[in-house]
């Protein structure tokens, strides 16, 4: 449930960050995804594992140069076949 909208973890939101944000309400119960992880982040042990793991994630994977490293390398896979892709599925609801 945390990771369902990106964009709001930019700063696009109303807070100056909306990852803390979403954090927050979700271990405060106020998000309809809270019943099954919610319900986990109860156990403590469960919780400091969890916790460990986002603080990892956060300072590892998430940061800004791997995740760039990581879209650039995907931008290279797919953009040979990004013309054929687009000619044969637009159909002209949006703009490229």
């Amino acid at each position: 449930y945390i990771s369902y909208d990106f964009d709001w973890w930019e700063n696009l939101g109303d807070e100056p960050n909306e990852f803390v944000s979403s954090l927050r309400d979700f271990m405060n119960g106020s998000t309809g995804g809270y019943k099954i992880l919610g319900r986990m982040l109860e156990n403590d042990r469960y919780k400091e594992i969890f916790l460990n793991r986002l603080a990892d994630l956060l300072n590892t994977s998430f940061q800004p140069e791997y995740m760039m490293g990581l879209i650039d390398s995907i931008d290279t896979a797919i953009n040979p076949e990004m013309s054929r892709d687009i000619a044969r599925w637009t159909d002209g609801w949006y703009d490229i």
